[in-house]
């Protein structure tokens, strides 16, 4: 797909606030937007735009969400009696999230979150590269730092499953709420954030392996005997490993 410009990039968005399953535009629109990371220019921050749906479980503030012509932002815990200006909140009270909509009275808030050209701007990846590979002596990344709304934090009383899970989230650099289709439902991914960031809480194999499976991973499992002195019964003759990639025949 050729590159738009931040006219064709509105259109886009705006067709995407407006989906139908029935719209082949609406689906041309949503194969570049998923392809192509478009960010909102919003509040002297450029934030990832994500289309608003109001069944998500949970809603981050490192995200633009745009739906019916606006940007909104995540803007935390609020009672709807006080009004905090236009965006996503969590009433404290019902634990619900609402939005407070944009007022098409006031100038100064259509303005500002309106979505427009003004507002976006698009990462030109191929373009990226070769300014990467010009200025490859003069650019210093540093590998350690993960750029995202969850960073994954390995701890002492972490179980084994839990480990490894942070442990591959944080060599592959890779942002949860980005991986959302990866997962079977909304409950999966809640369910699976829920373990990693729950200190007590302990990963199930069957946990483990949504998480696997929605990184694309597999996994190996090796069972050996902890003390060759003081077995249970025979002791192995070696150490036994079953894989994800196992089949069996029924």
């Amino acid at each position: 797909m050729c590159k738009k410009t931040k006219k064709e990039l509105t259109d886009i968005i705006l067709t995407l606030t407006d989906y139908t399953e029935d719209n082949p535009e609406a689906e041309e629109a949503r194969a570049y937007f998923n392809a192509n990371q478009t960010y909102a220019m919003l509040d002297d921050a450029a934030l990832p735009i994500r289309i608003y749906d109001r069944n998500d479980i949970e809603y981050s503030d490192m995200y633009a969400y745009a739906n019916g012509g606006f940007f909104y932002l995540y803007k935390g815990s609020c009672l709807p009696s006080i009004d905090k200006g236009p965006g996503i909140y969590l009433n404290p009270e019902t634990k619900e999230y609402y939005m407070r909509e944009v007022n098409m009275d006031d100038s100064t808030e259509v303005a500002k979150y309106k979505i427009c050209a003004d507002h976006l701007v698009s990462l030109d990846k191929h373009q990226i590269l070769e300014d990467l590979k010009k200025n490859s002596e003069d650019i210093y990344a540093n590998q350690d730092r993960v750029t995202q709304s969850y960073i994954p934090k390995v701890e002492m009383d972490d179980d084994c499953l839990k480990r490894l899970i942070k442990m591959a989230l944080l060599a592959k650099g890779v942002d949860l709420d980005q991986c959302k289709m990866c997962f079977s439902d909304k409950n999966a991914l809640f369910n699976f954030k829920q373990v990693l960031k729950t200190p007590d809480s302990r990963m199930t194999i069957k946990i483990f392996e949504r998480g696997v499976d929605a990184l694309n991973l597999a996994y190996d499992i090796t069972i050996r005997e902890a003390n060759p002195d003081g077995t249970v019964g025979k002791a192995l003759s070696g150490p036994i490993t079953v894989s994800s990639d196992d089949t069996y025949e029924l």
